[in-house]
């Protein structure tokens, strides 16, 4: 198998559950209530979007309905969630560390 086949299976086999992980997250957990849930779900819905477009890439070529607005919207998601998620995660760091 050639490297480029390897990168489309691990797109096919990465493609359920970055699709189903935002799906349960939001029916199983109250993600709203906290800046890291809030995060942690846009950086998912983002990610699952980018992999459905590597798939959609590899079964419909790169000319298909809506590619770009897909593509445009789930790295901006992805964008948005990995921000979002790093000044969470600083911020809890320095009240951790903060003096008393």
């Amino acid at each position: 198998m050639t490297a480029d086949g390897i990168y489309q299976a691990l797109f096919f086999i990465t493609w359920p559950a970055a699709v189903a992980y935002p799906v349960i997250y939001i029916v199983s957990a109250p993600f709203w209530r906290s800046r890291t849930g809030r995060a942690l779900f846009v950086k998912a819905l983002g990610v699952g979007l980018m992999v459905t477009v590597g798939c959609l890439y590899f079964l419909l070529g790169s000319d298909y309905w809506g590619r770009n607005a897909i593509r445009i919207g789930g790295m901006a998601l992805v964008c948005v969630g990995v921000w979002a998620a790093l000044i969470e995660m600083l911020h809890r760091l320095r009240k951790r560390y903060s003096a008393p």
